[in-house]
C-alpha cells in the first residue's frame, strides 16, 4: 500500500534543507582590491628589474667580449705585434671597461628605487595576506557550522523516515484489518427460519408455514 507524505512534512523538509548555504565573505571586495595592488606593485618591480636586467647583461657582455679580445690578442700577439694592434687592443678593452662601470653606476644608483619596489611588492602582500587569513578562518567557522546543521538534518531526515515506515506499516495494518472485517460482513449465518424452510424442501414437502 502506497502512503503519500503530508503537504506539511514536505514544506517543513523544504524550509530545513534552505538552512544549508553558500559561503559569503563580507571581505571579499577588500580581498579584491588588495590583489589589485599587489599586482600593480608585481607590475612596477618587473620594470625595474627588466632595468636591472638590461644593465647586466651590459655588464656580461663587456666582460665576454673583453675576455674574447684578449685571447685573440694574445694568440696575433704570438703571430706578429705591432703598435697599432696594441693601441687598437687598448681602446677595445678601455671601451669595454666604460660600459661595464657605466652599467655598474647605473645599477648602484638603481638599488635604491629597486629596493623600494620590492618594499611596495612585500608590504601588499602583507596586507593581502592579513585579509587572506581571516576569510580562511571564517570559512573554517562557516565549514564547521554547516556539519553541524547537516549532521542535525540528517538525524532529522532519519527521525521523519522512521516516522514514515512506521505510520505506513500501521497504515497497512490497518487496511488489512479492515478487508479482512469486510470480507466477514459478507458471508451471513442463515437464520432459524431459512434452516426450516431448507428441511421442508429437502422433504419434498410443502413448508406449511406459507398455508
Amino acid at each position: 500500500m502506497r502512503v503519500s507524505l503530508p503537504c506539511a512534512t514536505s514544506s517543513s523538509l523544504a524550509r530545513r534543507r534552505i538552512t544549508i548555504k553558500r559561503f559569503t565573505f563580507k571581505l571579499d571586495p577588500l580581498l579584491r582590491l588588495r590583489k589589485r595592488e599587489e599586482n600593480h606593485a608585481l607590475a612596477e618591480l618587473a620594470v625595474v628589474m627588466q632595468k636591472v636586467n638590461a644593465q647586466e647583461a651590459i655588464k656580461t657582455d663587456s666582460a665576454r667580449m673583453a675576455q674574447e679580445e684578449k685571447a685573440l690578442f694574445e694568440k696575433k700577439h704570438r703571430e706578429e705585434f705591432t703598435i697599432e694592434l696594441f693601441q687598437m687592443y687598448d681602446r677595445y678593452l678601455e671601451r669595454l671597461d666604460t660600459e661595464s662601470e657605466e652599467a655598474q653606476r647605473i645599477l648602484d644608483g638603481m638599488q635604491p628605487e629597486l629596493k623600494s619596489a620590492m618594499e611596495k611588492v612585500l608590504e601588499a602582500r602583507r596586507r593581502k595576506r592579513a585579509v587572506e587569513i581571516i576569510r580562511e578562518r571564517k570559512y573554517k567557522e562557516f565549514q564547521t557550522t554547516q556539519r553541524k546543521l547537516q549532521a542535525r538534518e540528517l538525524a532529522f531526515l532519519n527521525q521523519r523516515r522512521d516516522a514514515l515506515f512506521a505510520q505506513e506499516n500501521d497504515n497497512a495494518s490497518a487496511t488489512q484489518e479492515m478487508e479482512e472485517r469486510e470480507g466477514e460482513d459478507e458471508y451471513v449465518k442463515p437464520g432459524a427460519d431459512d434452516a426450516l424452510a431448507q428441511y421442508y424442501r429437502s422433504m419434498g414437502m410443502e413448508d406449511p408455514r406459507r398455508k
